[in-house]
């Protein structure tokens, strides 16, 4: 099980690359690349989820942000290059999470403790 000082040790070596998009509070829409520390992702990722506000470096990096509601394609590229940026992981982890609580494997259930 991963605690936090596994967490605390792997911000020194490891980041865990963001793409979040939103709206300024004048209504400019923007789009950030974070290098979020991995001991600050969960808290991160719950606060987007509920809409909270974020102060985008007390959870890591800015690597790079503009204005729009998505990145162009050539800086999508950038970034995959350059950190190994995986613009399809959040579908992948989704499509993932529905097949296993709908259909899962012996594998699965094997794997994952929740399954009785």
């Amino acid at each position: 099980m991963v605690n936090n000082f596994l967490l605390k040790e792997a911000d020194k070596q490891a980041g865990i690359v963001d793409l979040c998009t939103g709206k300024l509070p004048g209504g400019m829409e923007f789009y950030v690349y974070l290098l979020l520390k991995p001991s600050t992702y969960q808290e991160y990722v719950n606060k987007v989820n509920n809409n909270e506000p974020v102060k985008f470096t007390d959870y890591g990096k800015i690597i790079y942000a503009d204005e729009g509601t998505e990145p162009p394609k050539h800086i999508k590229e950038e970034m995959e290059a350059k950190y190994t940026v995986n613009h399809n992981f959040k579908q992948m982890v989704e499509e993932e999470a529905k097949r296993i609580a709908t259909n899962p494997t012996d594998e699965d259930k094997h794997k994952y403790s929740s399954y009785g």
